[in-house]
């Protein structure tokens, strides 16, 4: 399981090893801050997985790696379909505005807008990484798969999606969904009804 961008394995590890854990599963959490997507993709093929999944930006990686293999992806939260767009622009303002303003000050204005899990979650990340700007930067920067890539997934696909999150939009996760022949999509709100983010892992067989 591929942490996002912004985030670390710290958190893979919290929000899917109980669930994990229960199947009887060993949770391979690598580190890939600050890598390429096909770094990424190089990472997930030397851990040799039975079950496949990421966050965000790597859940595109999974996904890329996904076309070439037939196992079961489990996709979190994808956000952007191909070429990076407004989600992958607004990464890179934020990397600036970090790089300009310092983490505790983005930090503020984004907890201005609410102040939840995911807020909370970035707060824990970023604050334990001192590169994060450079490795957003570098996040913003990669493609995610296309409608030919998810086309090509023959293994059964599970999406998990948030209903109001701006920085993974539903839609894209709709679209996900649309070009793969065996996805399933979940939506969960965005507040995970109060629970803790180990909800993202309840759709794991």
């Amino acid at each position: 399981m591929l942490h996002g961008a912004g985030s670390s394995p710290e958190f893979v590890q919290r929000a899917f090893g109980p669930r994990t854990r229960a199947l009887g599963w060993d949770l391979v959490a690598p580190d890939v801050r600050g890598l390429s997507m096909a770094q990424m993709v190089a990472a997930i093929s030397a851990a040799q997985p039975d079950v496949l999944g990421g966050v965000s930006l790597g859940a595109h990686a999974a996904a890329l790696f996904a076309a070439q293999w037939h196992g079961p992806l489990y996709a979190v939260m994808p956000a952007w379909m191909g070429q990076p767009e407004a989600v992958a622009a607004l990464t890179f303002h934020t990397a600036d505005e970090i790089s300009e303003l310092g983490v505790s000050a983005v930090l503020d204005r984004i907890r201005l807008l609410g102040d939840d899990w995911i807020v909370r979650e970035l707060e824990r990340a970023w604050r334990a990484h001192p590169e994060i700007a450079d490795d957003l930067r570098v996040a913003a920067s990669q493609p995610a798969p296309g409608p030919a890539e998810l086309g090509r997934i023959t293994g059964p696909v599970t999406i998990v999606a948030l209903a109001d999150d701006p920085t993974h939009p539903l839609a894209v996760a709709q679209q996900w969904a649309a070009a793969m022949a065996h996805s399933e999509l979940h939506v969960l709100p965005r507040d995970l009804a109060g629970r803790a983010p180990q909800a993202l892992a309840d759709f794991l067989p």
